[in-house]
């Protein structure tokens, strides 16, 4: 099972990537957090196997946590989700169309 922690600024998107994954019996959603330090707090501390962040412009700005998992060599699939454009980056600079749930489960599960 893939321990996933969704970081966001809007906490109605968390909710619906959520909402989305909780069916899967492949994931559990460790967490959610809308503030960037609490979310690198956790991180660090908890180890997920996947975070998802919300990359749309308007929401947060996730360099610390992307500096959190390279200094700390973490080893954690990063997924970026922009709904506005339906794109989603992974990293190691993957990039891939979402077309529904299960294209995110497919990373995730990867």
């Amino acid at each position: 099972m893939k321990r996933v922690f969704i970081l966001s600024g809007q906490s109605m998107f968390g909710q619906g990537i959520e909402t989305l994954l909780v069916q899967n019996k492949t994931v559990d959603i460790i967490g959610m957090e809308t503030d960037i330090n609490c979310g690198v707090d956790f991180i660090h501390r908890h180890r997920p196997d996947v975070v998802i962040i919300n990359c749309e412009k308007q929401d947060l700005d996730y360099g610390p946590a992307f500096v959190c998992i390279l200094q700390e060599r973490l080893d954690i699939c990063v997924v970026c989700l922009d709904l506005e454009s339906n794109q989603m980056y992974v990293y190691q600079g993957e990039q891939k169309q979402v077309h529904n749930v299960e294209d995110l489960l497919e990373v995730i599960q990867a």
